[in-house]
């Protein structure tokens, strides 16, 4: 019996973007408020802390949402708010680019956003010294521009997809830079109803600014164009190995894990790695849902899952698991309880995803899931033991 797929990470039950060991910097905006320095926490372990330009006095704020809290800015006049993040660089953002560089994360776009003609994302472009990339919205479309050591742009792409971006819209946006081989592609991914788009993988030509010092800045470019709207989880990887067909994979199999969800009854957050039930002033509702992401299936035998939780026998519990597979993370079975030992009883298709419901009948007290494991039970190399009988042949 083999393991294939354990959920046990924050991510695995809220969607959020993983870090990795290539993870420069990731920002996943989850704190109530910024701390004393106006900073909001690079979730990597790197230090690479936003600071925010212009907190007080203006609408910006961190909101709950989907995946915990986001950042919202400019939301009243972006114009004269001039809300945005600043990560100051010390040197190391982009000392070592190795063969790629991925960024990209969650956008909640105004109208003001998708209608101005210039509206930037993530901007190097402010210095000090020359700029390697700047992400842009330009009439509402997704922008790419990348620059060589003497700040001279070497490419310029605006793109045209297939999905369009509206007012108050969640977009998963993401662009790939591969250093060396100089090719480009980038992606969108609408929250609301699924679908996906990637971009040709285009070349670029020059050589990209390997010796980037420049702060990032998100939302704001030349003290003159302001972004209005929503961020989260906002990454850049640099040496990185991801690709279009993860950066999607990491979309589909998140998008309905609720662990950090606002709206859900459950908590992926206020202890990372366990879900509990959520709190509203000291006590917890008497059941709450969690879905979890979708996580690799495709067994060679029968499957088997295994929870770990902490509970008070009588009082609180994790009483029903119930899964749901599909081969494209588009198309699902229907919800089906395991059996009384854990024995899946869903279809055995690539994908699986995991519905698991917490009890509790006191108030003060919540159950704590820690764990789940689906196990490959492989198909005996025979099902039946057959004896041949002996044929005797006369002599004709």
């Amino acid at each position: 019996m083999a393991i294939k797929s354990i959920l046990t990470n924050q991510e695995d039950f809220t969607g959020e973007f993983p870090v990795t060991s290539r993870t420069s910097a990731l920002w996943r905006f989850n704190e109530k408020t910024p701390d004393e320095n106006l900073q909001l926490i690079d979730s990597s372990g790197h230090g690479r802390h936003f600071t925010i330009s212009g907190w007080s006095g203006t609408s910006a704020n961190l909101i709950a949402g989907r995946f915990g809290r986001y950042f919202r800015q400019n939301i009243v006049n972006p114009t004269s708010e001039k809300t945005h993040l600043i990560a100051e660089n010390d040197g190391s953002f982009f000392s070592n680019l190795g063969e790629k560089i991925v960024v990209g994360g969650w956008i909640n776009p105004t109208t003001y956003s998708v209608g101005q003609t210039y509206i930037p994302i993530f901007n190097t472009r402010q210095g000090p010294g020359q700029p390697i990339f700047y992400v842009s919205l330009y009439q509402g479309r997704l922008r790419l521009m990348l620059y060589n050591s003497s700040g001279t742009l070497i490419y310029d792409q605006s793109e045209t997809a297939t999905i369009t971006l509206k007012n108050g819209g969640w977009y998963f946006i993401a662009s790939i830079i591969e250093v060396s081989n100089k090719k480009v592609q980038n992606i969108i991914c609408d929250r609301s109803d699924g679908a996906t788009w990637v971009s040709p993988v285009r070349s670029f030509s020059g050589e990209l600014n390997r010796e980037c010092i420049a702060d990032i800045i998100m939302g704001m470019h030349a003290n003159t164009y302001y972004y209005a709207g929503g961020f989260d989880d906002w990454f850049l990887e640099t040496d990185s190995q991801l690709t279009a067909d993860d950066l999607l994979l990491y979309f589909k199999s998140s998008l309905h894990a609720n662990g950090g969800d606002a709206a859900s009854d459950v908590d992926a957050l206020a202890e990372p790695g366990s879900v509990t039930l959520k709190a509203t002033d000291g006590e917890y509702p008497a059941s709450g849902v969690l879905y979890t992401r979708a996580v690799p299936c495709a067994l060679s035998g029968s499957g088997r899952v295994a929870v770990t939780s902490e509970y008070t026998a009588g009082v609180t519990s994790v009483s029903l698991v119930e899964t749901s597979t599909s081969d494209d993370l588009e198309e699902w079975s229907a919800w089906q309880a395991v059996g009384t030992s854990g024995e899946l009883q869903s279809p055995n298709r690539q994908y699986i995803r995991f519905r698991v419901t917490l009890t509790s009948s006191d108030p003060l007290r919540t159950p704590k899931l820690l764990e789940i494991q689906l196990h490959d039970i492989p198909k005996a190399p025979y099902e039946k033991l057959g004896f041949a009988r002996p044929v005797i042949l006369d002599k004709n």
